[in-house]
């Protein structure tokens, strides 16, 4: 649950930055587990935006009834892209 909660903020940031991004750090609360089989939905959205550092907030709930299994905060940095992307050295 923890790598979909990360990826789900790392596509924020893509979608507003248009450039890669790293975590610096996060801290996730689990709350209920999922069961095998149940669809979990995880949705990013900004505690507070900049230029490099973001903070930022995701929860992971079940897709149909909406039960909070888990919720992060995070602060990530993004970067601009080098203009290397796709070439091979």
């Amino acid at each position: 649950m923890a790598t979909a909660i990360d990826v789900s903020m790392g596509h924020l940031l893509f979608k507003t930055h248009a450039s890669p991004a790293a975590t610096l750090e996060m801290k996730i609360q689990y709350l209920a587990p999922a069961l095998v089989g149940e669809m979990v939905v995880c949705r990013a959205s900004f505690l507070r935006a900049g230029k490099s550092i973001n903070y930022v907030r995701s929860e992971a709930r079940n897709a149909s009834t909406e039960a909070l299994y888990a919720f992060a905060t995070a602060t990530w940095k993004a970067t601009k892209p080098s203009g290397n992307e796709g070439r091979q050295s």
